[in-house]
């Protein structure tokens, strides 16, 4: 399956197809799949949480100042401030090192394979970082 974007609804689909992988013909578990995404999935906090999904924020550019999206600036936030954002804001995404700490940590946990899930190509460059 691919999606282009998340909600609640295709995180559960996924997480049954991959549920289905976790497990050999014995029940017993051989594999550890984990999921990176980034912050334009808008899954629940609580859906995140009780998954451990690492979640690599974007940045958000305000009048001069960055932003780590839903670590300094929150969507509620955001929406708050946005009648008075003047200039627009505008995005950038986080280097390949912040994905490669990610994706070492993971390991080091124990994953053994990690799925990674990001905006579009066509609306980020965000997946490339993420592939790199």
């Amino acid at each position: 399956m691919l999606y282009s974007y998340w909600n609640e609804q295709t995180f559960h689909e996924l997480k049954n197809c991959l549920l289905y992988r976790f497990y050999n013909l014995e029940g017993k578990r051989y594999m550890t799949i984990r999921i990176v995404t980034d912050s334009t999935c808008d899954l629940p906090r609580e859906i995140v949480e009780e998954n451990g999904i690492k979640v690599v924020p974007l940045y958000i550019h305000i009048n001069g100042k960055n932003y780590l999206d839903e670590i300094d600036l929150t969507r509620h936030e955001y929406y708050e401030r946005l009648p008075s954002i003047h200039p627009p804001a505008t995005t950038a995404i986080p280097g390949t090192d912040v994905f490669k700490k990610v994706y070492d940590s993971l390991a080091e946990e124990g994953a053994t394979e990690i799925l990674s899930i990001h905006i579009s190509h066509k609306l980020s460059g965000m997946v490339n970082v993420a592939e790199a």
